[in-house]
């Protein structure tokens, strides 16, 4: 890596980048970084193999230094202090069946408010979609969906779209949901979805690929489910709501996460407010299998 510094600013942004970078392998103790991209104000620097590189004027050509391509961009998400890191998943879970639904081994004893998930939809419209993450019960209980994909017709949209949907309660079947539109995720690329109940101020925030993308006006109580939560199915007879894409990754949260945790997340999860996550990568595509609930407590999925 080399550079000529041709003039304070970019010495600066250099500087903020060596500073930054730094930081970050501190406080994430990795012993191989990743790439990454620096960006102060119209500048651009590489960083790779923790040096830092070239300063550049757009995006691309960093990008282009530590060997990624424009199409790559979209992957690279704002970790804090100006650095983008880059995330893109290169496996998941596929979801094509009933007997692929994944259960988690007891109910939550709180309520989820942010919902975080890597997925990748085929092109194919409107066979694509579903439940990404689900509760059931035949009483129709207190129960919560997170939903992709034209599987509610009365909604006026076109294309895929992202749900959040509860009942809560068996007297009057009340029913609150809320839909992105606006985005066509039927790609057959990995993007990362975030839906966050900030209940306090009542607005449904949704974020795709680590950027805020709309907010809805809407108050949406906070539950907790009467059911356990189900990965790719809500276990119902209707086949529209089974997941029917691949699934990389999922991390729900007991708090409102912001603009800023989300990106990170992309790339690595945090732990404060984590209710629970797991990582589909490694699934094998049928038979008994148990996914490990990595925020530690203890709310491990199983197929059987």
């Amino acid at each position: 890596f080399a550079s000529v510094i041709n003039n304070a600013e970019e010495s600066n942004a250099m500087q903020e980048a060596k500073n930054a970078y730094i930081d970050y392998l501190a406080a994430t103790d990795v012993t191989n970084p990743q790439p990454m991209v620096y960006q102060s104000k119209n500048k651009f620097v590489a960083l790779k193999d923790g040096q830092v590189g070239g300063i550049y004027s757009t995006k691309t050509e960093a990008l282009a230094e530590i060997g990624f391509t424009e199409a790559d961009g979209e992957y690279m998400f704002d970790t804090g202090n100006g650095l983008l890191g880059y995330y893109k998943p290169t496996a998941g879970a596929t979801f094509a069946s009933n007997t692929d639904t994944l259960t988690i081994c007891e109910k939550f004893t709180e309520p989820v408010v942010t919902f975080e998930a890597w997925i990748k939809l085929p092109t194919t419209y409107p066979a694509s979609g579903g439940t990404i993450f689900g509760s059931y019960t035949t009483s129709l209980g207190k129960l919560q969906n997170f939903e992709i994909g034209d599987i509610h017709p009365e909604v006026p949209d076109s294309y895929a779209k992202a749900r959040l949907l509860q009942y809560l309660s068996t007297s009057n079947l009340t029913r609150q949901h809320i839909y992105l539109t606006g985005v066509d995720l039927n790609t057959d690329k990995w993007t990362h979805i975030a839906i966050v109940n900030d209940s306090a101020n009542s607005k449904v925030h949704y974020y795709v690929n680590g950027v805020f993308f709309k907010s809805y006006t809407a108050t949406i109580t906070l539950i907790t489910c009467d059911n356990a939560y189900r990965i790719g199915n809500n276990v119902t007879l209707d086949d529209k709501f089974r997941f029917k894409g691949q699934i990389h990754s999922i991390a729900v949260y007991s708090d409102v996460r912001t603009a800023q945790e989300i990106s990170k997340d992309a790339i690595s999860p945090g732990n404060d407010g984590l209710i629970a996550r797991w990582d589909l990568s490694n699934v094998p595509p049928s038979g008994p299998t148990t996914v490990t609930d990595l925020s530690g407590n203890g709310y491990n999925a199983s197929r059987s």
